[in-house]
């Protein structure tokens, strides 16, 4: 029987800020095929961290085009109108051509987006993504707009066996687009690693 402990590495990639201000210009809803950041945007919509929830992705490899059978940011809206809050509050590219399918696309449109709904440009937004992904997340939005604050709030998904190859996934994908330049560069801690190194010579990829 093996054993092997990867909490470290998935309490590293669900990183979250401890201590951030009462007001933000947006909440960002980082696309995935989880109902969980759903659940936290809402309460921090609910608790007036922010005046508006903004969306942009259809779906993708681990979206929710998935799991619902639903265009993402479709659902999205129909999720928060049913527990109150107003159109004018949610804020989704309406043309196709603006959707985004994966987190360097969101990345990158999700700032030019907002600034034209808010009609100049966020300050400060609020990440809200699966643990699992939030680190990968927050680093693209970092490399594509660093002039930007964000705020980290995952939502709140407990670890589970069939995570695993996601968090092998998320640890290749941080190094790798790190290196093409996509995300910001981030030195992985050596606790993870030793996660990483044990589930590898179990058989488990990403």
């Amino acid at each position: 029987m093996n054993f092997v402990d990867a909490r470290p590495a998935y309490r590293w990639l669900r990183i979250e800020t401890e201590k951030f201000s009462a007001r933000h210009d947006a909440i960002f809803v980082v696309g995935g095929g989880s109902e969980a950041p759903l659940y936290r945007a809402m309460e921090l919509y609910e608790n007036g961290y922010a005046k508006v929830i903004a969306f942009t992705s259809c779906g993708g490899n681990f979206g929710g085009n998935l799991v619902w059978g639903h265009i993402e940011l479709e659902y999205y809206r129909n999720f928060f109108q049913k527990r109150g809050v107003p159109p004018s509050a949610l804020f989704s590219p309406r043309a196709s051509g603006e959707w985004t399918n994966n987190t360097l696309d969101e990345a990158r449109t999700a700032v030019p987006f907002l600034t034209r709904c808010l009609k100049s440009e966020p300050r400060n937004i609020i990440l809200c993504s699966r643990p699992v992904h939030q680190r990968r997340a927050w680093l693209t939005f970092r490399k594509q707009h660093p002039g930007i604050k964000y705020t980290n709030c995952p939502g709140d998904e407990l670890l589970s066996v069939e995570l695993l190859p996601r968090i092998m996934g998320e640890l290749k994908r941080i190094r790798e687009y790190g290196y093409k330049g996509d995300t910001e560069r981030c030195a992985i801690p050596d606790e993870v690693l030793i996660v990483e190194k044990k589930l590898l010579a179990l058989g488990i990829t990403g």
